[in-house]
């Protein structure tokens, strides 16, 4: 009988199940099942789109966890009212965080998604269970990647959400799921 997980997985990418903000890339036909799949670990890769102000204030709870993450701003919204100053965002790239500047503005997980990935675009009103249900599918299937794309945290429990998070996702590095900073 086949369990629940590689089902879900399998129900995700044929649109069946969907989780509000989640996608998997459209090239994805089937997820064979997790008994079939070598386990290679699941790489869960954090991005702060849009350079709002409010992604510097999620620096502490990175730094906590010793955590870099991916922080992409558009050029224009660079020093505007709400959005990064160029001061805090090298102090973003001194602290290891890698730091994206962008001739347009694209919407908050617009970037296309790479092939055989996950991403859950994530905003102050997603609960953690939400985050944890995208690493879940993916560790389900035998590994993978997946990107959480967070857009405002000030709206809602951006923060508290994070901080769930990361405390979630820590004691999972013992059976191979990893918070990293994936280099594209």
């Amino acid at each position: 009988m086949p369990t629940l997980r590689p089902l879900l997985m399998q129900a995700l990418v044929a649109g069946a199940l969907a989780l509000p903000g989640c996608r998997p890339h459209a090239a994805t036909a089937q997820v064979p099942r997790a008994e079939a799949r070598a386990p290679r670990g699941t790489e869960v890769s954090l991005s702060f789109e849009g350079g709002l102000r409010s992604h510097y204030q999620a620096l502490p709870l990175l730094e906590a966890q010793g955590i870099a993450a991916r922080f992409v701003v558009p050029e224009r919204a660079l020093g505007t009212p709400g959005h990064l100053t160029r001061l805090q965002l090298g102090l973003v790239e001194e602290a290891g965080h890698e730091v994206v500047l962008r001739p347009e503005d694209v919407p908050c997980g617009g970037a296309p998604v790479p092939e055989g990935e996950l991403q859950l675009v994530v905003d102050g009103r997603t609960p953690p269970s939400q985050l944890a249900a995208a690493v879940g599918l993916a560790e389900a299937a035998g590994g993978g990647r997946v990107e959480l794309v967070f857009c405002d945290l000030e709206e809602g429990r951006g923060y508290e959400t994070l901080a769930q998070f990361l405390a979630w996702v820590a004691p999972r590095a013992q059976s191979g799921t990893h918070v990293r900073l994936a280099r594209r």
